[in-house]
């Protein structure tokens, strides 16, 4: 069982008990520290997990991995440099990637919240994001990634 502090189905606090959720997965956002979508930081969440978790859970076979936040510093022009690293280890075989997070939207960076009327179309007012040409075009890396390490295998 897993207790935590929750809403009830009238808006009032309680606490709330669970049984989990036997397909969560882990992911690893980076931090003010600096970022952690490293092979060594990939292989010592999964050990983590399997440790405590046991090697049957869902999440023991792998991590998905925040591009943006903590593992771009913030900046978004630098997720696409973490997707292609990730794309290259992944393509060379590297365990423990089960899937990456990209901050994306139509057009790239963000802008403050506004009336609708004064707002950019397309751009975020929340993160900063790549745009949608750039999420494609990593998109398709990825894929490659994938294709590439399947005709190895």
């Amino acid at each position: 069982h897993h207790t935590f502090f929750g809403i009830d189905h009238l808006g009032r606090a309680c606490a709330v008990q669970t049984l989990g959720n036997p397909d969560c997965h882990v992911v690893l956002r980076g931090s003010s520290k600096g970022p952690n979508y490293d092979a060594a930081s990939v292989a010592a969440a999964v050990a983590s997990v399997r440790l405590r978790l046991g090697a049957d859970c869902v999440a023991s076979n792998g991590v998905v991995i925040d591009c943006s936040h903590g593992n771009s510093g913030k900046d978004e022009n630098r997720q696409i440099q973490v997707v292609q690293d990730i794309a290259d280890r992944f393509a060379h075989g590297e365990k423990g990637i089960k899937g990456v997070m990209m901050e994306s939207f139509l057009q790239g960076g963000n802008q403050d919240p506004a009336p609708l009327s004064e707002l950019e179309y397309g751009k975020s007012i929340t993160d900063r994001c790549i745009s949608w040409k750039d999420t494609e075009r990593l998109l398709n890396t990825l894929a490659q990634s994938v294709s590439s390490r399947r005709l190895k295998s």
